[in-house]
Parts: C-alpha cells; structure tokens; sequence
C-alpha cells in the first residue's frame, strides 16, 4: 500500500486523534495504574505493561516514518529523506 493511499484511508483516524491527543499531556500511567493495583508488585506489572505498549507505538510510528521516507526518497530519485530519518533516530536513541 502506497503512503498516499494509507493518508487518505487514516484520514479520518488522524483528525480523531488530534482531538483527542491533548488529553494524553495528562496522561498518568502510575495513577492509571494504581486504580485496579492493590501493591507496588502489580502496579510495577501495570508499568511494565504500559511501557511496552509505548515502546510498541513508537516502533509503530517510526516503521511509517521510514516507509514514507522510503516512498519520497524513490518518487524524488534523491537519497535524502531515509538517511536524514535515520540520522535523528540515532540523536533520539542518544537522548
């Protein structure tokens, strides 16, 4: 599936989360976590659970970066957007 075509099927999905992202600035994985947690055992489970699935969206992410990094790179012939993508992810991963 071409990028364009992912863009125009998520679309909607994106205005969605645009909505609805400004209430992840509050987002509280410990408090979250501490609800339906009865000990730090659980709670530190509850932790390890949500960090993963971060992890997981942000591997997410970065596969659709790199693929439309890949797509503009073939459609404009240059090299550019690929390396550039994977020179920040190095900074990222030093952060």
């Amino acid at each position: 599936m071409k990028i364009s075509d992912m863009i125009k099927t998520c679309t909607p999905i994106i205005a969605i989360l645009a909505l609805w992202a400004p209430g992840l600035a509050f987002a509280d994985p410990q408090a979250e976590c501490s609800i339906d947690a009865s000990n730090q055992i659980e709670i530190g489970d509850c932790l390890t659970g949500a960090e993963r699935i971060a992890d997981a969206t942000v591997a997410l992410a970065l596969d659709f970066a790199t693929m439309a990094a890949k797509e503009l790179d073939e459609t404009t012939g240059r090299a550019s957007a690929l390396p550039a993508l994977n020179a920040g992810q190095v900074g990222w991963i030093a952060y």
